[in-house]
């Protein structure tokens, strides 16, 4: 027996929740637009035996009893009496408290700062001299006056400029993992036993406890498509340069012929990136991009392509984890992460076929499975979670997930046919219920009655043609991304120019 739904969908305003009562629409989840592909019994069975066979390895983590997990940020504390970093900037703002103490003429005893040059000694000891045996002569008490009052002043402008300066390398140093104290990585406990962490969260790599053993897997794989030029060029130099120093301790002298060494690599390397990205087609950003990618960003009316848009979603995660990890420990306590499904998870689900649950469920647990010491509760790590979709290969659109509230915002550039909605919403219903079924259950919640609430961003752009939609979902990529503090939406343009220097490397000028 078919089951039907019944499904309402709601439009919000851009400052509120705002419900907007529609029509009532009867749809049927994962409805077949086409009939199923004819496989063979014995292909069908031995592919089910090994969808099977994965997926019971990944589920033995969530069969579990269900355990709650807490994350220790880590970051620079600032109030961490012990960081040398603190008692710097403290003594620092100690110095500004005291050194610049108001000057009023009318009152007979002024306290004046310490100063270190004599070039207005005579005429400072004057002016002490006329206020206190309260001289009438006011234009000798006003010339002193300007005179010591210029002097002063600047003085307090260098000192505080050497104060900021100090505060400004303090605040360099902790970012150096090496010169403070505090700077640690994040670490999950079990609420029960936090006494061992059983992940830690570093930039670009995770570690967690699997059978008593500790393993590391990298959350991105192209960590050097995240850097310009410069920062590449800066960042090999110093690492090359840390070497050579802790290696050989070399003395002065030969460091410098070193740095002079390494330069000249550098410069060999860079010209050996743009080469390896003049040739078509080369992986950046762990998408394959070709010259169809660079054709497709010089021309318009194009429908742009999976590669560039999966790539530029790798971009802003890449990019905001190391926004996250450059943090203060306040600040990433308040700090909403982001997490990007690519669109190939959506399209590998195949929602215009029957469903099949056992192999979205796998595919979500491969997708998932550095987090699997945590039974996948992944999202307590990330709360800015996003999907791209790629629906029926012919429109992008995307949607947020809020996990802890149910709800799904959808960024769509056509606001037209809901039904494509429902079936993404069901299908993510049925594998957060999954992720979180013993605790759900615990809760006595059936499948059934875990429903994600579906929200259509009304305030969203408009596309006025046929081809666009995959700018604007890159638009609405860098929307919801920690990335810049945007307020309105970027216009196709900007995006355009800003995807080709993300994608592509500037060209050298001859003769370099």
């Amino acid at each position: 027996m078919q089951h039907r739904k019944l499904f309402k969908i709601v439009e919000i305003s851009e400052n509120e929740y705002q419900k907007v009562q529609q029509t009532s629409q009867i749809g049927q989840a994962f409805k077949t637009y086409q009939k199923p592909l004819q496989v063979i019994e014995t292909q069908q069975s031995e592919f089910l035996d090994y969808i099977n066979e994965k997926l019971s390895l990944l589920l033995q983590y969530l069969q579990v009893p269900y355990k709650k997990y807490i994350i220790s940020h880590g970051g620079h504390d600032e109030q961490n009496d012990k960081c040398q970093v603190n008692k710097i900037q403290q003594q620092n703002q100690n110095q500004i408290d005291c050194k610049t103490n108001n000057f009023n003429p009318t009152t007979t005893q002024i306290q004046l700062p310490h100063i270190d040059y004599k070039p207005k000694q005579l005429q400072i000891q004057t002016m002490y001299c006329l206020i206190q045996q309260e001289q009438k002569n006011e234009n000798i008490k006003k010339y002193i006056y300007d005179d010591f009052q210029q002097d002063l002043q600047n003085w307090r402008t260098n000192q505080e400029k050497k104060i900021k300066k100090n505060i400004q390398d303090a605040n360099s140093q902790c970012k150096s993992v090496v010169n403070c104290s505090c700077i640690k990585q994040d670490q999950i406990f079990e609420y029960n036993n936090q006494n061992q962490a059983v992940m830690i969260l570093e930039m670009f790599h995770t570690k967690y406890i699997d059978e008593d053993k500790m393993i590391q897997k990298a959350t991105i794989r192209y960590e050097e498509d995240l850097f310009n030029e410069n920062e590449l060029e800066q960042i090999n130099k110093l690492e090359q340069i840390n070497k050579l120093v802790q290696r050989n301790k070399l003395e002065q002298i030969n460091k410098l012929e070193q740095i002079n060494k390494i330069e000249q690599t550098n410069e060999q390397e860079q010209i050996l990136i743009f080469q390896k990205h003049s040739q078509y087609p080369f992986v950046k950003l762990n998408q394959c991009i070709g010259r169809k990618e660079e054709q497709l960003l010089n021309e318009t009316g194009k429908f742009w392509t999976s590669s560039m848009i999966d790539g530029y979603a790798n971009y802003l995660f890449g990019q905001d984890e190391k926004k996250y990890f450059r943090l203060s420990k306040s600040l990433r306590e308040c700090y909403k992460r982001l997490f990007i499904f690519t669109s190939d998870f959506i399209t590998n689900c195949n929602l215009n076929t029957q469903p099949f649950k056992e192999k979205w469920l796998l595919l979500m647990l491969e997708k998932l499975e550095s987090f699997k010491t945590i039974q996948y509760q992944f999202w307590l790590i990330y709360q800015n979670i996003a999907f791209i979709i790629n629906k029926n290969n012919s429109h992008w659109y995307l949607i947020t997930v809020n996990v802890t509230e149910r709800y799904i915002f959808v960024y769509d550039s056509l606001k037209g046919n809901h039904q494509h909605y429902y079936m993404v919403g069901d299908l993510l219903s049925y594998l957060f219920y999954e992720l979180q079924k013993n605790q759900l259950q615990q809760q006595n919640i059936r499948q059934d009655q875990y429903k994600f609430k579906i929200y259509v961003k009304s305030n969203f752009l408009n596309q006025s043609d046929a081809y666009s939609c995959g700018q604007y979902t890159c638009i609405a990529l860098e929307y919801i991304s920690n990335l810049s503090n945007i307020v309105n939406y970027k216009n196709k343009t900007d995006m355009k120019q800003n995807l080709k220097s993300i994608l592509f490397y500037k060209k050298l000028k001859k003769g370099k």
